[in-house]
């Protein structure tokens, strides 16, 4: 399991939800480690105050909520440790990620197809167009490269509930990170923004679950349903 790299799971501090993961990787035998999520119930005047609101609501259409917020933060957090530490590589996963038939093989496999220019690898999104070459992984699954949609495409591979991602990769995303302005999945997703070399894992490695949005929990969000 050494080849791995550091698998990191964002998660609330007290969340039930953390029994629920904790159980699914130990009996894949998938060590990991948790990152204490920001909560956005409690974010301060200060933060709040410093979204970029009115861009949020000229590009998306819908302002972020509080929620949105504090996910936002929680992954852009690992993003900066991955660069104050020159961590090379990792693979970041929401607490609702649950693991398909297969995972770590799989996840080897993808890790040792990946090309040296990829810098994002999607495990769980929503449609997204891909390069016609595709490349076999164990269990059904395959490697993918995603197409940059048009500059101001509105096309965004939606979902943050798992991903790997390099040093070149975090550096790309933090680019676009602050102010915050759009949601965590948002700022992974519109890879027409970051031009990061976007590829993913189809189907989809990691499983949706029936667990409840705690984003949500803590404020109604603007628009249509979501992932997170």
């Amino acid at each position: 399991m050494s080849s791995l790299p550091p698998v990191i799971v964002i998660s609330l501090p007290g969340s039930s939800r953390r029994a629920r993961v904790q159980a699914a990787f130990d009996e894949i035998g998938l060590p990991f480690e948790f990152h204490d999520a920001v909560n956005g119930a409690e974010l301060s005047d200060e933060t709040l105050a410093s979204v970029d609101q009115n861009y949020a609501e000229k590009e998306w259409g819908h302002g972020l909520n509080k929620g949105e917020i504090g996910c936002a933060i929680s992954h852009i957090q690992l993003y900066e440790r991955m660069v104050e530490k020159g961590l090379e590589e990792a693979i970041i996963l929401e607490d609702d990620a649950q693991p398909s038939e297969g995972f770590i093989q799989t996840l080897r496999e993808m890790l040792s197809a990946l090309p040296q220019r990829a810098e994002i690898a999607f495990l769980h999104h929503g449609k997204a167009k891909s390069w016609p070459i595709k490349r076999s992984l164990p269990n059904g699954h395959k490697l993918v490269r995603y197409r940059y949609p048009s500059a101001k495409s509105r096309r965004c591979i939606i979902s943050g509930r798992g991903y790997w991602l390099s040093q070149a990769g975090a550096q790309k995303l933090l680019e676009l990170a602050y102010p915050i302005r759009m949601p965590a999945d948002y700022l992974t997703g519109y890879i027409q923004r970051s031009h990061i070399h976007a590829y993913g894992v189809e189907p989809n490695l990691l499983l949706e679950t029936d667990t409840p949005s705690e984003i949500d929990a803590v404020e109604k969000r603007q628009y249509g349903g979501h992932t997170g």
